[in-house]
Order: C-alpha cells, then structure tokens, then sequence
C-alpha cells in the first residue's frame, strides 16, 4: 500500500465509523453499505452520481486499523432505480439485477454494470464505473413520506387542530384505579417486574386502554415500566408496536425480556425470521406454572410485615416495656436542656442487668468519672484503652516506650539507612519492611557467594526451565535444554558448589522480583558490610513493640507497631513515650471500670471518653444508652416488628424477596403459557396458517407483509411485540394493525417522525424525558453540513422549537399527562 493513500483510507473509514455509530446508536439505521459499480450522469444541468448495487457492510475500528464485514445480500439501489425512472422512464428491475449477479454460486457484478451500460448506451452523459465505494448509503425520507400518505387517525387529527378530534381524545380517557399493595390478592398481582406506586398507576391506565403521555426522569424506572406495561397489553391479548430512534432503549427492553425468560418475544424487522423462530421454539416449549405455594408465602409474609403495627404496643415480659414506652422515653430525654448524644448500644444482657440497677451503676460511674475515667478519650492519649493488671506493668511499659522513642529507634534508623545507603534501595516505610529488607540482603549476599552478580541481570525462566525434569518443559528442545544449562553454570562462581541449580535458580528469580520491587528497573544487587549487626538491633525494636502491642490490644497486622509507617510510628511513640495522667490513678480507676464492665456496658464507657462527658450528664447518657438497647433489643424479638436483630431482618427480608422475586417470575412464566395455549390453540384452528406459516419460514427472507399474508392469526401469538426505530415502521405492512404504540424516547423524536408508528395503533403512550431528549436534525451523508450552527450548536430559542416540536411535548398537551419522579440511581440508568 502507498502510505499517503493509507493515510487517507484510515481518515474516510474513522468518518465513516463515527457515522455509522452516531446513526445505528441515535437513530436505528444501519447506513454504512458497499456500493458496487458507480453510475454518474447529468440531467438539466445538475450532476448525479450513485451505487448500482448495495450491500450491508459492518465498519469496525481495531486499534489503527479497521475491519469490513460484509453482511445480508446486495440490492439494487432503490434511489438510482427511482432517478432512472423519474429522469429517463427506464425501469430497472431489481430481481433480474440481482440475478445477473448471480452466476454458479458466486457474486459477479460486472454482468450487472454491462446490462445498465446498455439500457443507458443512448445517454450521452451517462456513464459507469466498475468501481467498489464503502460509504453511509440510507433513504429512509422516502419510505416516511410514502408512509404517512393515510394519516386518518384521531390523535393526529388533534394534534393537526381538530377540534372535534380533541375532543373525542380527551373524552376517551377513563382513569383507572390501582389497588393497594397490601391488599391485591396474588392472583391479581401480574407484574413482570417490580414498580412503585407511581409506575403501578402508570400501567394501570395504559392497561385500561388509554392514551397517555409520561415523563420519566432519569433513573426512575421507565423501561421496567414499559416492560411492565407491555406484559398487561400482551394478558389482554393485545399486539404492541414500540418505536424509539435509540438502539439502546430498545435493545435495554428486550433484555428485560430475556432476563426474565421471555426471549424473542419482542421481534424487529431487521431479525423477523429469527425471532419468529425462537418465539415458535418458546411457545412448544412452555410449561404452565405452578404458583400455589409461591403465593400462599407471598400472602403469609406480607401478613407478617402488615402485624407490624399491631406489635408497637406490646410490652416485653422481661424487661415490662413496649416500643412505644421506649419511643416516649427517648423523646423526654431528647427534650432536656442538654440531651444526651451517645450513640452506644448495649446488649440484650446489659439492658436486663440495668434494669432494676440503674441507679447504682451510674453512681459507679459517676466516681469513675470523678477519678479522671472520661477525660482522656482515644484522641487525647495513645494509652487510651490499654489493659493493664497492675500500677507496675503500666510503668514498665512507658519505659519501654522512652526507651524506644529516645533510643533504640532512632538509633536503628540511622544504621539501617547508612547500611542501605549503597544499595540505591527505596527508603522502607516501616520496621516490617527493613525486616524484609534485610532478609533480602542476606540471601543476596549468600546468592553471591556462589553465583556471578551477572545472573540478576536478566530472567531467568528459560534456565529454570532447562534445569527442570523434562516433562515440566518438554516444549524445549534438547540442545536448548543442553545450552541454556551451560549457560546456568557459567553464572557459577568458580570453586563453588551447587547441590540443586534448578532449585538456586528459582530461589534467585524470587530474589530478583523482590529486588526489582525496591530499586530503579535495572540496578544490581550490593550487599554492604554489616547486616548483622543492624539485624541484631531490629529484633530487639521488634521485640520491644511487640511488648507494647500486647497491653494495647493491637492484635491485627494492620494495627501492630511495627507495620506503622515511620511518621505514624514516631508519632504514636511519641504519644506512648509522654508523661500522661491518663497513668495516674490506674488501680482505683481500673476497679471501677471492672465492676462496670461486669454489667457488660463496655461501648458506652468507650462512647463517653471519647466525648470527655462530665460527671453532671453520666446518668442522662446511660438512660439514652437503656432505652435507645431496650428498643433495639425488642425488635430484635419480636420479628413481627422487623427490628434491630439483623439476623432476622435479613432472613425476612430475604425470604421476601425470593418469594416476591419467584412470584414476578411466575408473572413472566404465566404469560408465557398463555402465549403458547393461544399458539396450540390456534394450530388447530388455522392449519392452512401453519402449514404457509412453516413454508415461509423456510425460504431465505421474511418480512412484515409476507408473514401477515401467510399467517395473519397465528403471527399475533409468535409476534405479539414489535421493537422498531421510527425508520423502520414503514418496513410494517399497513395490514397489521397494532393494538397499543408505545412512543420511547419520545423527546427526541418530532411528530413526523412518529406519524407512522401513532397511525398504526388505536391506543397511543409516550415516554420521554422533557429535560434530557430534545429532537434534532441529521444527516446519512459523510461529512454533511447545515445552513445554521449545525446540531448541538442550536440557541436557546431553537432549542425551546426544538422541545415543543417533540412528540413528548405535543402529545403531553393532548393527553393525559404521568410523570415518574422517584429515582433509583445516581447515574440514571434503568
């Protein structure tokens, strides 16, 4: 390849993949296509260039480059057919076109070229190229208009300003009422997927048959709405028709269909065969679902959650109080003029300890708190909390950590970086890791002993392999296995002995990892003098705040003093090394806090040092602490109450929501049985609709107008959904007529974009977001440009046009109005 031309293919191919992603992802138009053969003339002094033939073709970009997928069959192009006939009243046929092209098997395009040439030999101007064009070739503004020749229907009407027609529309609407949750029977409860109240009163009035507009907001749940309303249309035996300009949306709808075991139920055009196949495959294969169980749990839980409020007021036998006495406890200690503010929960122990020893046990702690036991929390001394059994280990402690701070420490640190000075190693950042570090030294510097510091130069994987048994490398050859292990002993040192190479070797790969991971890529290894003694002196640091770890309670990796980093380490050492009255008074105060931990009300100890409580407020906080764990402790019991007891929480919660889940399901499974009785049924009764349903089938294409014409009865249960871009409708043929439309997206779609989809359907409902979706202008062509500042550059008045010309905008002045607010997620997505 020339690079200049390279360089110019790669920039029309990333055009034609920008556009070809902006159009399948906005609009639902496949665009790009092969053209076959350039036909260019003249006519009343204007230029014409266009493909004779053309072919689906699927533009993908693989890092610098890009792949071309040819897909589906070539046609001849319907817009050159349509100009030959308008300009020269020469008629091309497309079937006898593309049999030309089809000689023993294979396309050839040429006889296809020479038979225009001669239909075309007495245009002066008119000549073709064989010549093969990837471009974004699309004429979806003739088939929209063609399509909207019969627009009698009565919300166009409306919406075109018929007053009679608006009126009918706002009549037809009769709301209809939801029932509670709480008390459908599960009979009635036919949702395929969860929904909210809004969302519920949304499917009930597109079930009732009317028309309606919703907004949706984002992240509010509009496709399981649409699912959801979808499942109610299909019970009904309805047929349905979505339309939406973005893949998206219309692929997230299917999804959901499949998620929940009904796959191929929507069909497109684009894919008519196929899912018409695998709708027939669901149907033979559907079961009727057996649900009596499922609902008897559904009703039994429910029951459950509903005795809620029946609970509130039922006193505990033990401890003589109900939720209610606690809520108004708590609400009087919320009012004293200073309330107490502790958050700590006392066991169920603890409450019935305290329940008729209150009194005494805030006494204690009132003399606990006197001797100094609240004023230190864990932010004011690092001793806080430390466990000690006499006055004597507490001192001997704070000498350890003197000793530690003013001596010992430091002192290794500054042996240990003027040893690891030469070694261009990283600075370690605790005292584990100059652990490791000097670990590591010591085995390099035994690794020397025997080998040439050349071998931490490079990998070492194929020695290792070499050195193995053969059958853990039996991918290398003998001679490489022979070379690689004379090179293995070349990186001997003289004179010394080896017992195990493959073994030395390994275990100096994983010195050379850990190596790597403390110095620059590519420096070797030096072993300074006088490891040991710097070994000697970090055991006995380690040692040392191992004994502080002790009394201190640091028993995970993460809290222990030698995993600190060397500022934190300093720091809390530091704070361990302080004179601190937090020491003074030890035994009498760990006396105390011995009898108040018998009562098991540890957390609230913990709770008020932390806030430094006084003594005047120690009783309030412990009777917050009481009624706040008594509350807790009641729910906790009581599982009508749904309470503080996690484990039983978690456990209704859970069978709730499998059995909730399993019922939604059945929803799903029923409504797929219903589908497949009407199939059976219907084989039996339309056998001449089967038997040229089966022929079609066979054949190599199917569409909209041949399924109608072979099976209009039975295509209503293999085909109830029809998923489509707005572009695609005229695809429909006009003898299927749709019970409900459901517009998605509707705010960035215009009204005449939507006539095809509103006049094929009696009932219909949009969804669309008034803020987010907003209608704009396109173009099929590469590199197209507008008049104006294009799209995405449009003022804030053309965007308000923009808004108002939407079918969102248009029909919610028309018809009943819904709008879903509660959102589920912060990214909006369904």
């Amino acid at each position: 390849r020339d690079d200049m031309a390279l360089h110019a293919a790669k920039l029309a191919a990333a055009e034609i993949a920008a556009k070809s992603t902006e159009l399948a992802t906005t609009r639902g138009i496949d665009s790009v296509q092969l053209g076959i053969g350039i036909a260019q003339w003249q006519f009343e002094g204007s230029d014409y260039c266009a493909p004779v033939l053309l072919r689906p073709l699927a533009i993908r970009r693989y890092g610098n480059d890009f792949e071309l997928r040819l897909r589906g069959e070539a046609t001849l192009n319907p817009a050159l057919a349509r100009a030959m006939e308008e300009q020269f009243q020469i008629v091309l046929d497309a079937q006898g076109f593309i049999a030309l092209a089809q000689q023993d098997g294979a396309f050839k395009p040429n006889p296809v070229i020479d038979r225009l040439r001669g239909l075309t030999q007495h245009l002066e101007w008119f000549n073709v190229q064989p010549r093969l064009v990837v471009s974004s070739f699309a004429d979806v503004a003739t088939a929209l208009v063609a399509d909207a020749a019969d627009l009698d229907h009565p919300i166009l009407d409306a919406l075109a300003g018929n007053p009679n027609a608006k009126w009918a529309v706002e009549e037809s609407f009769v709301a209809a009422e939801t029932q509670h949750p709480d008390a459908r029977s599960p009979e009635t409860d036919t949702l395929l997927l969860d929904a909210d109240a809004e969302q519920e009163d949304v499917v009930a009035q597109i079930a009732a048959g009317n028309s309606v507009a919703v907004k949706t907001l984002p992240g509010t749940g509009g496709t399981q709405t649409i699912v959801n309303a979808i499942g109610c249309l299909l019970q009904q035996n309805k047929r349905v028709l979505v339309v939406s300009p973005r893949r998206s949306s219309l692929q997230g709808i299917v999804q959901r269909f499949g998620d929940i075991g009904l796959g191929g139920l929507p069909v497109a055009p684009a894919t008519l065969q196929r899912d018409v196949i695998r709708a027939i495959g669901r149907n033979e294969k559907a079961q009727q679902p057996q649900l009596g169980e499922v609902d008897e749990a559904l009703v039994r839980l429910r029951k459950i959650l509903l005795d809620y409020r029946s609970a509130v007021t039922q006193v505990d036998p033990v401890l003589g109080v109900s939720v209610l006495d606690c809520l108004t406890e708590l609400s009087r200690l919320a009012l004293l003029p200073e309330p107490p503010t502790t958050t700590a929960r006392l066991s169920r122990a603890a409450v019935e300890r305290l329940l008729n020893g209150r009194a005494q046990a805030a006494e204690t702690m009132i003399q606990a708190a006197s001797l100094g036991e609240f004023q230190y929390g864990p932010g004011d001394s690092a001793w806080y909390g430390a466990s000690f059994t006499s006055s004597e280990q507490a001192s001997r402690a704070h000498g350890i950590a003197k000793q530690l701070y003013h001596v010992e420490v430091p002192r290794l640190l500054q042996r240990a970086n003027e040893l690891l000075a030469g070694t261009r190693m990283r600075p370690f950042e605790s005292i584990a890791e100059l652990g490791v570090y000097l670990r590591l030294l010591t085995e390099i510097r035994d690794t020397l002993d025997k080998f040439l510091p050349v071998v931490f130069e490079r990998s070492l994987s194929d020695l290792i392999a070499a050195t193995s048994s053969r059958k853990d490398s039996d991918h290398m050859s003998a001679a490489n296995r022979r070379r690689m292990r004379r090179l293995a002993r070349e990186y001997q040192r003289p004179g010394s002995h080896v017992s195990d190479m493959n073994e030395a070797l390994r275990r100096i790969q994983q010195q050379r990892f850990l190596w790597q991971r403390f110095v620059a890529e590519g420096v070797i290894p030096e072993i300074p003098v006088g490891i040991a003694d710097v070994q000697v002196a970090h055991q006995q640091v380690v040692q040392d705040l191992s004994a502080l770890d002790e009394p201190l309670g640091n028993h995970t990796t993460a809290t222990q003093l030698a995993n600190l980093r060397l500022d934190e380490l300093a720091a809390k050492l530091a704070g361990l090394s302080a004179e601190s009255d937090a020491l003074q008074n030890l035994q009498e105060r760990t006396a105390l806090v011995a009898s108040l931990r018998e009562l098991d009300i540890e957390p609230l100890l913990f709770d008020l040092s932390a806030r430094h409580v006084s003594e005047s407020a120690v009783t309030a906080e412990l009777e917050l602490a009481w009624w706040r764990s008594a509350l807790d402790s009641l729910l906790e019991q009581d599982r009508a109450l749904l309470g503080a007891n996690t484990e039983v929480l978690d456990r209704l919660e859970a069978d709730f929501r499998m059995v909730d889940e399993a019922h939604a399901s059945g929803s799903a499974h029923l409504l797929a049985w219903q589908l497949a009785e009407n199939w059976s049924v219907g084989l039996v009764d339309w056998p001449d609709e089967a038997a040229e349903l089966k022929k079609l089938l066979r054949g190599r294409a199917v569409d909209s107008r041949a399924l109608q014409e072979a099976a209009p009865h039975l295509s209503r249960f293999i085909a109830p959904v029809w998923v489509a871009s707005p572009y695609e409708v005229p695809e429909i043929t006009d003898s299927m007529r749709f019970d409900s439309v459901i517009l998605v997206d509707a705010g960035a779609m215009t009204v005449a974009e939507t006539l095809g989809a509103i006049r094929r359907g009696k009932q219909v409902v949009a969804f669309g977001d008034p803020v987010t979706q907003t209608p704009s202008p396109f173009t099929i062509a590469i590199g197209g440009s507008w008049d104006d500042d294009g799209p995405g550059g449009e003022s804030a008045e053309d965007l308000d046009e923009l808004h108002a010309s939407s079918a969102l905008s248009s029909l919610a002045n028309l018809l009943p109005t819904l709008t879903l607010t509660r959102s589920y997620r912060a990214g909006g997505e369904d």
